[in-house]
């Protein structure tokens, strides 16, 4: 009787399972658990990587020919190793910027920390980059913190360093000086030009040779250029990452 009554229940215990396994909802695929700055599966074969690459290289080098005319995009994938390095698409969640108003620094005037912001508001305003910039107070906080410092020991007078992951940038920093570094004071044109030319590079741009746009090293423009508007647009129509055949993203 006993034994009677352990194999029901062992049955009642059976016929109860399959019944749980079938109302249960089918379990997702292993393609959820993905690297979500590639949207790339994590469970694809290294083979399957490649030849994905390859297809994604291939769509980007198609779209620079096609609209890299009027643009400096090559110098920019050059001097990043035909990589794409700019922040995710943030029209709606804005970048956060933190500006510092240093009190004792010398030669430091409040409107250069306007300059800035105007800087951000200009490049911000190009069409088809989906990077706004908003101004905060706290700096813990921030995406980006704007420093100024006296003067640079090697000529220059701005200087932005970029912290990204999987090229997607996620971090910045933009040091301006107040001087030159033989201790002159910076006039406030100077000042607009850096801000300019630093959020350009906040935003992933390198330096280019044309000379009329505000990414040229030696550049005197107090404006963006119709070059820097359309550079900053390709290189947001393009996915984060190298555009190598080679790469294996």
């Amino acid at each position: 009787m006993l034994f009677v009554l352990v194999g029901g229940f062992a049955a009642f215990i059976v016929v109860q399972s399959l019944k749980a396994r079938a109302r249960k909802p089918a379990g997702r695929a292993p393609a959820d658990s993905a690297d979500t700055i590639y949207n790339v599966p994590v469970h694809m074969t290294a083979a399957d990587r490649v030849r994905r690459a390859g297809a994604r290289a291939t769509a980007a080098q198609a779209r620079i020919t096609a609209e890299g005319r009027g643009t400096y995009i090559q110098e920019v994938l050059d001097a990043n190793d035909s990589t794409v390095r700019r922040w995710p698409g943030r029209a709606d969640t804005p970048v956060t910027v933190w500006i510092q108003t240093p009190g004792v620094l010398a030669d430091f005037h409040l409107e250069y920390r306007t300059e800035v912001e105007r800087a951000l508001a200009a490049w911000g305003a190009a069409a088809d980059v989906p990077v706004r910039f908003a101004v905060q107070v706290d700096s813990a906080t921030a995406n980006v913190r704007v420093l100024f410092t006296l003067h640079f020991a090697d000529n220059r007078i701005g200087l932005t360093r970029i912290e990204a992951i999987n090229d997607t940038i996620r971090q910045a920093t933009i040091t301006i000086a107040t001087q030159r570094t033989e201790g002159a004071p910076l006039a406030l044109r100077d000042v607009t030009r850096c801000a300019l030319h630093e959020v350009g590079h906040l935003l992933g741009l390198a330096h280019t040779s044309d000379s009329t746009s505000i990414m040229a090293p030696e550049s005197t423009r107090q404006e963006l250029s119709d070059r820097d508007r359309r550079t900053a647009q390709l290189l947001y129509a393009l996915p984060p990452g190298s555009i190598r055949r080679t790469a294996i993203r």
